[in-house]
């Protein structure tokens, strides 16, 4: 291209054509994304309300029955327990090996003597050893994840509650007298 052609018209005819091909190119596929994300994230956006509704219904079952709100906070004091209890064994495993290569180093006898598999325990032992403790911290997580679930529907009846106040509590019947209007 040389600096005369920037001023002919046939030039400027060819950008403008070009952006206009542009617009309407670039018009489609933004369209096109847009509704390939819409249908992809819909499921997504669906599954998300249907887990708020469930969250609502079991928050407000908390709220009607005191016994599950009761059984619900023994729960996640249980799942927080498990999830320490099992976070700690896992860490034990791991740190296991160890152990037992300080105790031998220190003049006892070899605490794992016996090894009931054919290939030689420092190919397998390690290995092993991580994926025990592997399986433990999952668990570990899968109870502090359930735990968190039920502190999740305990603070949303704790949330509902300061919003929906029953018509027999006291602060609910206190100062309706003054709220209302005398009547004629």
């Amino acid at each position: 291209m040389k600096l005369t052609d920037f001023f002919s018209l046939q030039w400027w005819v060819s950008v403008g054509i070009a952006a206009v091909l542009w617009s309407i190119i670039n018009d489609a596929v933004k369209r096109g994304i847009s509704r390939l994300f819409g249908l992809l994230f819909k499921s997504w956006g669906d599954r998300n309300a249907a887990a708020i509704q469930k969250l609502n219904a079991d928050a407000a079952h908390v709220l009607r029955d005191k016994e599950a709100y009761a059984r619900l906070v023994a729960n996640e004091n249980t799942l927080r327990q498990k999830a320490i209890y099992r976070m700690l064994w896992g860490m034990f495993i791991i740190a296991l090996p160890g152990l037992a290569q300080l105790i031998h180093s220190a003049g006892f006898s070899n605490p794992i003597s016996y090894w009931p598999l054919p290939v030689p325990r420092a190919q397998v032992g390690p290995l092993l050893t991580f994926m025990v403790a592997l399986g433990y911290i999952a668990l570990a997580s899968q109870s502090w994840i359930a735990a968190q679930r039920c502190n999740l529907v305990l603070r949303r009846a704790d949330s509902m509650r300061s919003f929906i106040k029953t018509p027999n509590s006291a602060e609910c019947t206190e100062g309706i007298a003054d709220a209302q209007p005398e009547r004629e």
